[in-house]
Parts: C-alpha cells; sequence; structure tokens
C-alpha cells in the first residue's frame, strides 16, 4: 500500500468542488449550443460564398461578427461584461 501512496503523490490534485469540475464544462456547451440567429446566418452564408477563406467583410457583416463575438465572450466570461475590456 505504501508503494500506491508514493506513486500517486505526484499527481496533479483534483478540482475541490463536482461544480469546479463541472462548470468549465457547461459553459463550453452553452457555447457550442448558441442558437442561430440573423447574424450567425449572415456570416455563414459569407463563409459559404468563400470556401477559399479569403473575407472582406462588409459593415453589416462586421456588426454580426462583432454581436456573435459579444454572444461567445459573454458565456466564456460567465456573463461579466467588463471582461471584454480587459484586452
Amino acid at each position: 500500500m505504501e508503494q500506491l501512496d508514493t506513486d500517486t503523490a505526484d499527481w496533479p490534485t483534483p478540482p475541490g468542488t463536482r461544480e469546479d469540475l463541472l462548470h468549465p464544462l457547461a459553459r463550453l456547451i452553452a457555447m457550442l449550443d448558441l442558437p442561430n440567429d440573423t447574424d450567425t446566418q449572415l456570416l455563414k452564408e459569407l463563409i459559404r460564398a468563400h470556401p477559399d477563406g479569403d473575407l472582406v467583410l462588409t459593415p453589416a457583416q462586421e456588426d454580426a461578427y462583432q454581436h456573435l463575438a459579444a454572444r461567445i465572450n459573454l458565456v466564456q466570461s460567465d456573463a461579466d461584461v467588463t471582461t471584454r475590456f480587459l484586452y
């Protein structure tokens, strides 16, 4: 049994609670499950029209991108709206 204890001594410590473990996963799922709206539809159409990846955004497409990025940042930051100004 002592051998087992010395082998596991170098293992990283697990998160403190179940919430600590599941909260990042829940944020990722929420981000991936964002509902489609007019902004995402506009950006999907743009990407489909330019499969080579060379995109030039119109003002409307730029607004759509900014809205989508704000939605993703809101989910990733636990709804802390001030985090977008930290970088």
